[in-house]
């Protein structure tokens, strides 16, 4: 897990909602960071409520704030040169893009 993410969820217990939440940050913190809160629940498969009152458990005022807060773990706050910004946003789509296509597997979810 991210070190932030680690520091934050020591000595909490979860809800079932809220341990799937922290796997996807978890296994996605790169790309989560930059994702909204309906973003983070579709990804996640929880409902956009439950992203919110798992940033406000966390001692957040909502995922905007928990978002900012995880945001220096993943994005080095020492200045980057602007190919770097660029091949970093290139990455994040690119994950994007396969978690797309993975979702994509099942060709009657097009269909509908």
């Amino acid at each position: 897990m991210g070190e932030g993410l680690d520091r934050l969820l020591e000595g909490r217990r979860l809800s079932p909602v809220q341990r799937r939440i922290a796997r996807y940050l978890n296994d996605h913190l790169a790309e989560a960071v930059f994702l909204s809160s309906v973003e983070l629940a579709e990804r996640a498969g929880v409902s956009q409520p439950s992203v919110t009152r798992f940033a406000t458990s966390l001692g957040f005022a909502g995922y905007p704030e928990l978002r900012q807060a995880l945001r220096p773990f993943v994005v080095s706050e020492r200045p980057l040169s602007r190919a770097n910004d660029l091949q970093t946003a290139i990455d994040v789509e690119i994950e994007n893009l396969r978690s797309v296509r993975d979702r994509l597997a099942d060709p009657s979810a097009v269909a509908e």
